[in-house]
């Protein structure tokens, strides 16, 4: 009986082992928001994980181009031919991860697996090394063990809530500045727009938009994931416009400043800033 919880449809998309048997092919044959059917050995038995790389191949700036990104999977389900000859394995996505840019990871959550929630943590790279790596870790995946460093120098420990010299702790004791990415929608004049945050603050947010950018001192309203249920799946605030930064090349996204209003239900500015905890807690290592 198969016990799958998402539906899974027809995409293909090349891969290769990082671990196991680094450099091994694959190709996927379905996918879903909760893993993918493979086609090939993955060369490791069934409840195994495994690190492997996807050729993701998306449209960015008018262009098709080929992304890596690096998908840390368990391994469900091996099928075999008649002569048992191992031909495909189900996996269960764990975490995926990539560098630089966060567009690949954004359009394969978004478009691929149909993923429209949920917390993506910027996690901040020696600066020689390029630019910080953006990490996804799915729901119900568990805490795997880390990844082999020369499969996947993810540093899972090094990630901050205030990794530029920010105070992470108010007065109060909550988190006063968390870099995070948290996909959004925000609202103005009856319209509505994507966007997300890459930085939050007990009263304030800084939000990144490909759309036309709000004007400043114009009022807002933002809607955020919460990572609850139901009615609480989703937070509704509203902010005013105080600063904007044009995108600075063609296809960049702009930026936007938003202050909250002491118009905001009590109760939302409540989970609001349990939100912040919640990001905080995930985001700086033990100890700090």
């Amino acid at each position: 009986m198969d016990k799958r919880k998402d539906s899974r449809f027809p995409f293909r998309m090349k891969a290769f082992a990082l671990t196991g048997a680094p450099g091994r092919p694959f190709e996927t044959q379905e996918v879903s928001a909760g893993g993918a059917l493979f086609a090939g050995d993955p060369g490791v038995p069934t409840g195994a994980t495994m690190w492997i790389r996807l050729e993701l191949g998306t449209q960015q700036r008018g262009r098709d181009s080929l992304f890596p990104l690096n998908a840390e999977v368990r391994v469900v389900r091996v099928l075999q031919s008649p002569d048992r000859t191992t031909t495909g394995f189900g996996t269960q996505w764990i975490r995926v991860t990539c560098r630089d840019d966060i567009a690949p990871l954004r359009e394969f959550l978004r478009r691929t697996l149909s993923i429209s929630s949920g917390f993506v943590q910027t996690v901040p790279s020696d600066p020689a090394s390029g630019g910080p790596t953006y990490l996804y870790v799915f729901p119900g995946g568990n805490e795997p063990p880390p990844a082999p460093e020369a499969a996947e120098p993810v540093p899972i420990s090094g990630m901050y809530a205030a990794p530029d010299g920010d105070s992470q702790r108010g007065a109060d004791g909550r988190p006063s500045v968390v870099y995070a990415v948290v996909p959004l929608t925000w609202s103005l004049d009856d319209s509505e727009f994507e966007g997300r945050t890459v930085k939050m603050s007990q009263h304030a947010m800084r939000v990144s938009t490909g759309a036309e950018l709000p004007g400043t001192y114009r009022r807002v309203t933002l809607t955020l994931p919460t990572g609850g249920r139901g009615k609480n799946a989703w937070l509704t605030l509203t902010g005013t416009v105080t600063t904007q930064r044009p995108p600075a090349q063609e296809g960049d996204e702009g930026l936007f400043e938003v202050t909250l209003t002491l118009g905001n239900d009590p109760d939302s500015l409540g989970q609001y800033r349990a939100v912040l905890d919640k990001l905080a807690a995930t985001m700086t290592p033990p100890g700090l």
